[in-house]
């Protein structure tokens, strides 16, 4: 069957029918991955590359996590200084605000700096040296609802429509910025104070902003000058003194870890990430049924399937066999478009296998956590991945697992990339703890695989939806079958709301209980659309 879509999506379990590279800090590197997070000497204030800011999430304090959720530098800035204690919670600035561990809720929240500020009697200091006025008397609010506040204190933007339109135009404005506080006009510029930054509108052109430009002052940055942040937090520190691997190195540390994965007919690659034996692989490499078995360095050894979640693709499976060798599950999270990850399979297509590729991060993409962030729920990479690579790892350069490679995505015409898709490992590590503790993932089921559909590869020249969830895989007897879903659909939207992840769909399905019916705005292979509806069963 001939599928007219705008991608072509290759599982990489192999059917069976009868490089080197090395990764090295290049001089003049201002950013780069560490252990559990990422080193920054952007705002170190230093000329010399090798001092600068990390954030981590050492100590199970997930700042690192959280940074990247809430932004990161496009959001936040760069980070401005080390950890320190701000009020019992372990805190760190970056050049735009001011995170707070709150180990309650395992999330950070944002320190109110400009209030902080007036707190501490800085205001002065504020308006002498940098034109940010006190903030109003907020008696008024006394007694009203957090929305009459929000409202009241809105209104301060009419002070500025350029400066409202900038507030505005931040989807989340309330999280990044705080309320509006004050505003004050002082001759060459309009200013708008807020809880968490400053905005300023010139009248005048000046070395930094034309006229008519609106500038926003970093929180953080000026909580460092006011002297809110301990001295010897805003000290850079040294650049850690860890040294990733090459690949070659990874690849011998990794390999007594990675396993050959066969069925009846199907070739796949694992991962053991538990000494006790268990193994993280693809769901469609053991779909088929049938009995498995696994090749690790010590031989061939029997495996049950412990638990599957075809929405996700992820599998795990069980040598019972003594102590087993592991690889380190690392954090997705920290990684940004642009650094080096090593893949590994067991692709019987290559001599000699496993086989290693060198790749790069091409893109992120997961679930929307703001105008310009998301959580991965898949990592896109330039790894010339083969059939039967499918359930090997994807590894950072410090031999941690960062994803499970699943799958090929071939554009439709010719010459543009061949992108290898992995699952984020963040993304993964959920649904693996609940695979062993229960053998399935609860949740309303309609028996559908999907993967996210990239607008615009094949030029525009598909019938179908340029953004939306192909459907790869349809359980025989699910729901979706019974609906008349077919591999090579597109779902572009549920109960309306419309869909560019799998995660978008997780979420839809999750609102509703076993038994309701979900309607499933579905473009066919023919280009037609219609709106299905689809009876909720629970997960097998």
């Amino acid at each position: 069957m001939k599928i007219k879509a705008a991608l072509i999506i290759i599982l990489l379990a192999l059917t069976v029918f009868g490089t080197d590279g090395r990764f090295a800090l290049g001089a003049g590197s201002v950013d780069f991955p560490i252990p559990g997070g990422r080193f920054y000497t952007q705002a170190s204030g230093s000329t010399d590359s090798s001092v600068g800011f990390s954030i981590t999430n050492a100590d199970g304090i997930l700042l690192q996590s959280e940074f990247q959720e809430l932004g990161g530098v496009s959001q936040l800035g760069y980070p401005a200084s080390r950890r320190f204690d701000l009020g019992g919670f372990v805190s760190q600035a970056t050049q735009k605000s001011i995170l707070q561990w709150r180990p309650e809720g395992r999330t950070v929240a944002f320190v109110n700096v400009f209030d902080l500020l007036h707190d501490q009697g800085h205001d002065p200091w504020l308006l002498a040296t940098k034109q940010i006025p006190p903030p109003f008397d907020t008696s008024a609010d006394t007694g009203l609802s957090f929305e009459q506040v929000r409202q009241r204190h809105l209104a301060i933007l009419d002070a500025s429509p350029a400066i409202r339109a900038v507030y505005l135009s931040d989807p989340d404005s309330l999280s990044h910025f705080g309320l509006p506080m004050s505003s004050a006009d002082l001759g060459a510029l309009v200013v708008v104070r807020a809880q968490r930054a400053a905005f300023q509108e010139w009248r005048i052109d000046t070395p930094w902003a034309n006229a008519g430009a609106v500038t926003i002052a970093n929180g953080g940055d000026i909580a460092k000058e006011a002297g809110l942040i301990p001295a010897g937090a805003i000290v850079p520190e040294p650049a850690p003194a860890v040294t990733p691997l090459t690949s070659e190195q990874i690849f011998a540390n990794s390999r007594p870890a990675i396993v050959k994965v066969d069925l009846p007919g199907v070739e796949g690659s694992g991962v053991i990430f538990d000494p006790s034996g268990y193994i993280v692989t693809n769901n469609h490499v053991i779909e088929s049924g049938g009995p498995v078995q696994v090749t690790t360095e010590r031989g061939v050894l029997p495996a049950r399937v412990v638990g599957a979640d075809p929405l996700t693709d992820l599998a795990v499976l069980k040598v019972d066999a003594g102590t087993q060798p592991t690889l380190i599950l690392g954090d997705s999270d920290a990684l940004v478009p642009g650094d080096d990850v090593v893949a590994i399979g067991f692709s019987p297509l290559l001599p000699d296998p496993p086989n290693e590729y060198v790749a790069t991060v091409l893109a992120l993409v997961g679930t929307p956590v703001s105008n310009n962030s998301h959580k991965a729920d898949f990592i896109q990479t330039d790894a010339p991945l083969h059939p039967g690579d499918s359930g090997g790892p994807l590894l950072n350069m410090f031999g941690e697992v960062v994803g499970i490679d699943t799958a090929l995505i071939f554009p439709t015409r010719a010459g543009q990339q061949v992108i290898a898709s992995s699952i984020a490992i963040n993304r993964a590590k959920p649904i693996l703890s609940e695979l062993i503790t229960s053998g399935k993932v609860s949740r309303p089921f309609i028996g559908v695989t999907v993967h996210v559909l990239i607008p615009g590869l094949d030029g525009g020249q598909s019938p179908l939806a340029d953004r939306g969830l192909l459907v790869i895989g349809v359980a025989p007897g699910s729901p979706g079958e019974r609906a008349g879903i077919q591999q090579g659909d597109v779902i572009t939207a549920a109960d309306g709301v419309p869909l560019l992840l799998p995660s978008d769909l997780l979420r839809v399905l999750s609102d509703h209980e076993i038994g309701d019916q979900v309607t499933l705005s579905v473009v066919k292979q023919d280009g037609t659309r219609r709106n299905v509806a689809v009876t909720l069963v629970e997960s097998a």
